[in-house]
């Protein structure tokens, strides 16, 4: 841990370099999660829990707990990824042996505390209430950021890599992802559009976030090192991408298509794993996804997607 500090604290390494995977698109990654974080305190701080959804509290700490929620549940998961992007890029450098031990301790420790998430009684969606064994989770987004930040500060943020083509599809798809958002992210500032949509966080929003940051991540993971690391962390992207996907369409279906008597069924249940037709089958889009997107090929800084 002392190791870690002095890389966040000290000064600036000379050797600051562009080697290894850029930080871009972690920190507009961070940035993201800080908004929504901010704006879920506020909210849950002014409403009345009847007004909002499976919480029981009001106030500043009932604001807060809800935040915890939060932290544990869409950005644990994706610290897991943020977390190996930024040791990959300290571990891309000059480091001495101390700090190569604190960098590779750090992401390993981050990954085992935010997967205390899938422990039982950790998270349950029909009680959103904070409990303390919701901290393990959140201080493993606190060592993901604090990475993220020591990276930085080391190794400078890096040069962007050039986009694919599947990159600029994203790209092209964030405005209508976006304007279909809009329900939700009204809802998550208090702010009551239908009555099909609670006020307050919604899964669908977060779920749209953790696609975006796994696609985002695309770019860094196809200047990380040639190790297994790579392959692990695009094969975790493929699967937190297709999963909030997924719980984005299905919080949608319910609320925008069901709700308004549409249709009478819903779409198959994936906001909890489980030995399920529906896992199975998020899975097999998951492994699709890493052939098709998240898959880097044997150089470094190559890629299978077409330019």
């Amino acid at each position: 841990m002392r190791s870690m500090l002095s890389l966040l604290g000290g000064r600036r390494a000379p050797h600051a370099t562009s080697d290894g995977p850029g930080l871009q698109e972690a920190l507009l990654a961070w940035a993201a999660f800080a908004v929504v974080a901010a704006g879920i305190w506020v909210t849950y701080a002014r409403l009345p829990a009847a007004d909002l959804y499976n919480v029981s509290g009001t106030g500043f700490v009932a604001g807060a707990g809800r935040t915890l929620v939060f932290l544990d549940w869409p950005v644990a998961l994706a610290a897991v990824a943020l977390a190996a992007v930024a040791a990959e890029r300290l571990l891309a450098g000059p480091l001495a042996p101390a700090g190569r031990i604190a960098t590779t301790a750090a992401a390993l420790a981050s990954a085992a505390l935010s997967a205390t998430i899938g422990l039982p009684g950790v998270l349950d969606p029909n009680d959103l209430d904070a409990r303390p064994a919701n901290v393990p989770a959140a201080l493993g987004v606190g060592l993901a950021l604090t990475l993220t930040l020591a990276a930085a500060r080391q190794r400078g943020v890096g040069t962007p890599t050039p986009l694919t083509r599947g990159d600029r599809l994203a790209l092209a798809a964030a405005p209508v992802v976006l304007l279909l958002s809009i329900p939700w992210i009204l809802a998550g500032v208090g702010v009551e559009m239908t009555a099909a949509v609670h006020l307050g966080n919604h899964e669908g929003i977060d779920g749209v976030l953790l696609a975006a940051t796994a696609f985002g991540l695309r770019r860094p993971l196809r200047r990380m090192r040639p190790t297994l690391v790579r392959p692990l962390t695009g094969a975790y992207l493929a699967l937190i991408a297709t999963y909030g996907l997924a719980v984005a369409a299905d919080d949608f279906w319910i609320e925008q298509v069901q709700r308004r008597g549409m249709v009478e069924h819903g779409l198959p249940y994936v906001l909890k794993p489980g030995p399920r037709p529906a896992w199975a089958a998020l899975l097999a889009a998951a492994a699709l996804a890493y052939a098709l997107a998240f898959r880097v090929g044997k150089e470094p800084g190559s890629s299978t997607a077409r330019r």
